[in-house]
C-alpha cells in the first residue's frame, strides 16, 4: 500500500504547529540510508492509523521550539518495528507507535539545556505527560502519560 502523503499533510496541518512542516514527522533515520549498516533500507513511513498519536508530541515540540529560540530539526520520529530491532531500539519504544521524537536544536545549546527546558514545560508548566531523554548529541520527548526521565 502506497503512503497517502497528502492525507498526511491534511493531518498534521491539523495540528496547527507554528514551526514544522509534515514532511519533517517523516524522517527515516540515519541508518535507514547507510548500507553499512544492519539496519538499511528497513524503516518506513507510519502507518496511517498511527498518525493521530503524533499530535500531541508535535505540539509539544512545537510549543518547546517557541522556547528554545532557535531552529528544531526532528532526527528520528516514527520506526518500524524491524528497523526499530535492527538500530538496537528499546523492544517497548514509542517510536514504533509513532508517539516519540528525537531531535537537535541549531546553534550554540546542548542536548542538557534543552532537555532542563522540556522538563520545565512538564513538571512546572504542567503542559505534558511523558518522557524526556538526555542523549550525548540530541534529546528525546514523548507524550506516553506518566513521566520518565533518562
Amino acid at each position: 500500500m502506497s503512503f497517502d502523503h497528502a492525507a498526511f499533510a491534511d493531518q498534521v496541518t491539523s495540528w496547527n504547529l507554528k514551526f514544522f512542516k509534515p514532511y519533517e514527522f517523516l524522517i527515516l533515520g540515519g541508518r535507514h540510508n547507510d548500507p553499512q549498516s544492519p539496519a538499511f533500507g528497513k524503516n518506513r513511513l507510519p502507518p496511517q492509523e498511527l498518525w493521530p498519536r503524533m499530535m500531541r508530541t508535535a505540539q509539544i515540540l512545537d510549543a518547546f521550539r517557541l522556547r528554545i529560540g532557535a531552529p528544531v530539526r526532528i532526527t528520528n520520529a516514527y520506526r518500524s518495528p524491524e528497523y526499530n530491532k535492527a538500530i538496537g531500539g528499546a523492544r517497548s519504544s514509542l517510536h514504533v507507535e509513532f508517539n516519540a521524537l528525537d531531535f537537535v536544536v541549531e546553534g550554540g545549546s546542548t542536548p542538557a539545556q534543552w532537555v532542563r527546558t522540556l522538563r520545565g514545560m512538564r513538571n512546572d508548566e504542567k503542559l505534558f505527560k511523558g518522557g524526556v531523554g538526555l542523549y550525548p548529541s540530541f534529546a528525546h520527548v514523548d507524550t506516553r502519560g506518566e513521566n520518565a526521565d533518562w
